[in-house]
């Protein structure tokens, strides 16, 4: 699960990184909601295991 929170934490770093070089919001509104969607994916696969 830590590593699930670094991966999302690096890749959130890069879209803001790259929001701020121009990439249009929208292209990271979706962006960002994929990479949660992810992230949260991740987390329940872990859940499941612990239990």
């Amino acid at each position: 699960m830590i590593k699930a929170i670094e991966v999302f934490d690096q890749s959130q770093e890069k879209l803001l990184n790259d929001l701020k070089a121009g990439m249009p919001v929208a292209e990271y509104a979706t962006k960002l909601a994929k990479l949660k969607k992810f992230r949260n994916e991740d987390f329940e696969i872990a859940k499941a295991r612990a239990t």
